[in-house]
C-alpha cells in the first residue's frame, strides 16, 4: 500500500498530528487572558474527545464554538481553581516557615488536600466539556471520578505533570521542551488523556447515545 494513500496508517498519523498542531495553537491563543485558560481547556477537550471518537470535523470551528458556549461557567471554574490553588500554596509555605511538630502535621494535611486538588483539577474541564451541569455538580462529579478511577487518575497526572517534572529535575531541558509544547505538546498530552477520559465518561452516558 502506498504510504501516501489516504487509507494508509502514515497518512492518518500525519493528518491527526496536523489536527493536534492546529488545536495546540488555538489553545495557546485561547489562554492569552489568564481567566480564559478555563474556557480554552474546555474547548480543547471538547475537540479532543470528539477526535478520539472519530467524530470531529472542522477543528477551529468546533474549538471556538465550545470556547464561546462554555465561557462563563468554565471561567468561573478556573477562577475558583486559581483561588484554591493560591490558598493551598500559601498554606504549605506558611506551615514550612512555622516549624515544629504541629506545623509538620499541618503541612502533611495541606499536601494531602493538594493531591486531591490537582486530581480534581485534572478532570474538571474535561467533565465541563462533556456534560451539561451546574458548577457544583461539575466539581462534585470530577471529585468522584478522580477518586473512583484512581489508577486512571494517576495515569492522567503523570502525563500532565511529566514535562514539569523533567524541567524541575533538568532545568536545561526547558529549552528543548518549549518548542515541542508550543507546537504540539499540549494537544498531544491532552489527546492521550482524552482516551482515558472517554473510557471513563462512557459509564455516565445514556445508553441511546452510546449506541
Amino acid at each position: 500500500m502506498n504510504i501516501f494513500s489516504m487509507d494508509s496508517a502514515f497518512y492518518r498519523f500525519i493528518s491527526r498530528l496536523g489536527d493536534l498542531m492546529v488545536l495546540n495553537v488555538l489553545f495557546l491563543i485561547g489562554c492569552a487572558g489568564i481567566i480564559t485558560i478555563g474556557p480554552s481547556l474546555t474547548a480543547m477537550y471538547t475537540v479532543l474527545l470528539k477526535l478520539v471518537r472519530n467524530e470531529s470535523g472542522y477543528i477551529a470551528r468546533e474549538y471556538w464554538r465550545a470556547f464561546r458556549d462554555n465561557f462563563r461557567q468554565a471561567a468561573v471554574l478556573w477562577g475558583i481553581s486559581m483561588l484554591l490553588g493560591v490558598l493551598l500554596y500559601f498554606d504549605i509555605i506558611m506551615s514550612d516557615l512555622a516549624g515544629g511538630a504541629a506545623a509538620g502535621g499541618l503541612k502533611i494535611v495541606f499536601l494531602f488536600f493538594g493531591m486531591i486538588y490537582v486530581s480534581v483539577l485534572s478532570y474538571l474541564f474535561a467533565v465541563q466539556s462533556r456534560f451539561e451541569n451546574t458548577i457544583w455538580n461539575t466539581v462534585k462529579n470530577s471529585f468522584w471520578m478522580a477518586v473512583g478511577y484512581l489508577p486512571f487518575t494517576i495515569s492522567v497526572l503523570v502525563l500532565e505533570l511529566l514535562p514539569l517534572f523533567i524541567i524541575l529535575v533538568r532545568p536545561q531541558m526547558f529549552w528543548y521542551l518549549l518548542p515541542v509544547m508550543l507546537t504540539v505538546g499540549f494537544g498531544a498530552v491532552g489527546y492521550v488523556c482524552a482516551y482515558i477520559f472517554n473510557h471513563i465518561f462512557k459509564n455516565y452516558m445514556p445508553s441511546e447515545e452510546m449506541e
